[in-house]
Order: C-alpha cells, then structure tokens, then sequence
C-alpha cells in the first residue's frame, strides 16, 4: 500500500486503523513489520487525527515504543 492509499485508508477506516495500534502495542517486540507501521503512522498521523482523546492516548503509547525501539 502507497502512503496515500494509507493514508486515505486510515482517514476512512479509523476504527480498522486503532485496531492496528493495539495489534502494535502487543506485538512490537517479536517483530520489527508492526514497528515499521507505527513509525509511519506515528510520522503522519496529524493527517489523521480528530479530537479523539483515545486516540492521542494510544499515540502516545505508539511513539513511545517506537521511540525505545529505535535507541
């Protein structure tokens, strides 16, 4: 999928899109695939985001670990 396809789909699937953060969430650390998708994510996600506050928290969460991923 291109980046604007991902991003498109994410703008019109956001419940498919926190689906894929909580899948992150449990499995960063047996595979580097889901961290990859975070980075990206994380990277465009003012894009994508509304006022969802869930959203945001789980955001927070998202770069936290891609930031403990990469050092």
């Amino acid at each position: 999928m291109g980046k604007g396809a991902a991003l498109t789909f994410a703008r019109n699937n956001k419940n498919e899109v926190m689906n894929l953060f909580e899948w992150q969430i449990t499995s960063l650390y047996s595979s580097i695939y889901p961290a990859t998708i975070s980075v990206y994510f994380a990277n465009h996600m003012s894009e994508i985001i509304t006022s969802n506050s869930a959203t945001i928290f789980l955001l927070k969460i998202i770069n936290a670990l891609n930031f403990n991923f990469r050092t």
